[in-house]
């Protein structure tokens, strides 16, 4: 499940990697992030159409749907958050969200 809601965020138009890796410095891991009120989200810095995009969650139904493709896929997604993501690449301002 911890994936999910990686994959949500990452799914959200307009943000990007510098503004996704400030909200993990912020608010904390990404369920906690989407547990965040608006005003939360507000003081963290992100403009208000993001903070609507997190409020309303508009992009689950179609995270579960990259989910379930995946998985069909058999392909594993090695995310920002896990502990084998690679050291390096994760000090760089802009990492890559993700692996495959």
């Amino acid at each position: 499940m911890d994936f999910f809601f990686w994959l949500a965020l990452w799914l959200i138009p307009g943000l990007g990697p510098v503004g996704f890796k400030r909200l993990l410095e912020k608010i904390g891991p990404p369920a906690k992030i989407w547990e965040s009120s608006s005003e939360e989200l507000r003081v963290a810095g992100l403009p208000e159409r993001l903070v609507e995009a997190i409020s309303q969650k508009i992009t689950w139904s179609r995270a579960e749907e990259e989910l379930k493709r995946l998985e069909d896929m058999g392909l594993k997604i090695v995310h920002l958050g896990e502990p084998h993501y690679p050291e390096l690449l994760r000090q760089i301002p802009d990492a890559a969200h993700s692996l495959p």
